[in-house]
């Protein structure tokens, strides 16, 4: 899942940060003497991404992908050799990324894929630095406009863009509808179906 919205997210809504809210490419180079000058910071990415069984059918394709995100967060270890205020600084930074991310979607137009907490991970303690992961869970539904599915119909079958009917009471192009014995030539309904394959 693309974590560019809540890397954006927690930038505006994590003072905390001042902008040191990075992704998957600066984590990876990091050292283990981090500067404490610039914490604390966060890392965010994807970790990995379970999807349930696919429904499927000839026209159609959903299934549900439960993605985890990473924020790894570099917290200044100096003040405190035994790490107490730096694991009370993480609380603080935990309580600020809930209200940043819980129960908001990361995804565009798609309000049911929201964040959910789901672990807390001490990864590293140093006397400079302590690492701490929050891991939050989101689901979202692949659907056949995300497949091959609608391709494949249209290269096999050609796309079948609109259609356009009337029911009238004399069957000249539509269904006879009878009132009193007989029709009387007035139009009674109009359909149209568009995007169909």
């Amino acid at each position: 899942m693309r974590v560019t919205s809540t890397i954006k997210a927690i930038k505006d809504r994590c003072p905390e940060f001042n902008n040191r809210v990075f992704g998957a490419a600066e984590f990876g180079q990091l050292q283990d003497n981090a500067n404490p000058e610039s914490l604390p910071s966060a890392y965010v990415f994807t970790i990995a991404e379970y999807p349930s069984e696919d429904q499927r059918s000839e026209n159609s394709y959903q299934q549900t992908i439960s993605a985890d995100i990473a924020v790894v967060c570099l917290i200044d270890n100096r003040a405190d050799s035994r790490g107490q205020s730096s694991a009370d600084r993480a609380e603080d930074i935990k309580e600020s990324l809930f209200k940043a991310l819980l129960s908001w979607s990361p995804i565009k137009d798609d309000k049911f894929a929201f964040y959910k907490y789901s672990k807390y991970n001490i990864l590293k303690v140093t006397p400079a630095v302590l690492a701490v992961q929050f891991e939050f869970k989101c689901e979202y539904t692949i659907s056949e406009e995300d497949t091959r599915q609608p391709i494949e119909l249209e290269e096999t079958t050609g796309r079948f863009d609109e259609l356009n009917g009337t029911v009238t009471e004399n069957f000249n192009g539509g269904v006879d509808f009878i009132v009193k014995d007989k029709p009387d030539d007035k139009v009674d309904a109009q359909f149209k179906f568009k995007d169909l394959w």
